[in-house]
């Protein structure tokens, strides 16, 4: 199995980010752009993105504007309040799978770039895997925070960026919008609490299973064990977990960084090897995978010094992490 440039349609979706810069290191929504042109040539690009946007001196086949919707936002525990931004991601994402009529579809971020393409080769990999879940065919995602090794929601699928059969790109995003009337609990000082609800990554996910499933996630500090495998079963059956570096994306924003980071580098991404043994555990299609113990051994170390740095002395990790930061050219830097 092969696939040509010419079968995928390619969104980019959200703000276009850079447009006002002088700094053209900073025209994040630009670069993607011309990165699926230089990686993807023959490709479908379509940005999808919101009413009044400027995008002048973008390269694109076809741009769509859409309404930007209501924003919904809710607290953590600490007090720190967060956009919920699922409907901006379903909204965009939908309106440009809407268009699409090619094979195969691309959903990215904004701010995202290929570096190559190795979602594709990844993806014809796993292409002659027997379908056992919901899709026709599994997509491809980056990793998201494993739940066995730190507090991290389930049903929680990254979403950064989604590759597959049209299709199936466009059964994950066929979903409703998420309404106050879905929010769970009382309101505290003003906002509905993050830890009773979901945010973006979950709502997407967890909603797509509904509309075949029953899917139960109780509140974030009740989750049991069988909670995180009916979860990671979910993830086994519907995806292909691909770590950044070997996707070939980069987000701008963060490089390296949150679902960008190398996995054993991270906060609790699960690992390639990781996700590969989930397949054995839940797919019942591929064979034995044994645990890679000596990047278990420095993923548990490496996470070990950081929360020790990050509790004792937070000054020094803002310092250090702010540093690599800077080095990968990042602009998301620690306050």
């Amino acid at each position: 199995m092969s696939i040509s440039y010419t079968d995928i349609s390619v969104i980019v979706r959200g703000l276009v980010v850079g447009a006002g810069e002088n700094d053209e290191r900073r025209k994040f929504t630009k670069r993607s752009l011309e990165s699926v042109r230089r990686y993807l040539p023959g490709a479908e690009i379509i940005l999808s993105t919101w009413k009044g946007s400027d995008v002048d001196g973008l390269h694109y086949d076809r741009v769509l504007f859409s309404d930007e919707p209501e924003r919904i936002e809710m607290a953590f525990a600490d007090g720190r309040v967060k956009l919920v931004a699922a409907n901006h991601q379903i909204i965009t994402s939908q309106s440009g799978l809407e268009h699409v009529q090619r094979k195969y579809a691309l959903v990215m971020r904004s701010d995202m770039v290929l570096n190559d393409t190795g979602f594709l080769r990844y993806f014809v990999k796993y292409a002659s895997s027997p379908p056992i879940g919901f899709l026709k065919h599994k997509i491809v995602v980056l990793p998201t925070y494993n739940p066995r090794r730190v507090p991290a929601p389930i049903y929680n699928v990254c979403d950064w960026m989604y590759f597959g059969y049209t299709e199936d790109v466009r059964a994950v995003f066929e979903i409703p919008l998420m309404t106050v009337d879905t929010l769970r609990g009382e309101k505290k000082g003003g906002y509905y609490q993050m830890e009773q609800n979901s945010e973006s990554e979950q709502y997407i996910w967890s909603s797509f299973l509904r509309k075949y499933t029953a899917v139960h996630i109780p509140q974030f500090d009740a989750v049991s064990p069988r909670d995180i495998q009916l979860s990671e079963e979910s993830y086994a059956r519907h995806v292909i977990m691909l770590p950044a570096h070997k996707a070939g994306v980069q987000c701008l924003k963060m490089p390296h960084a949150g679902y960008g980071a190398r996995p054993w580098l991270s906060q609790g991404l699960y690992t390639w090897n990781e996700y590969r043994r989930l397949c054995y555990r839940y797919s019942m299609h591929t064979t034995y995978v044994l645990p890679h113990i000596v990047e278990m051994i420095g993923y548990a170390s490496m996470l070990r010094m950081r929360n020790a740095i990050h509790q004792s002395m937070p000054g020094v990790y803002r310092s250090i992490v702010n540093m690599i930061r800077k080095a990968h050219g990042s602009f998301n830097l620690l306050k």
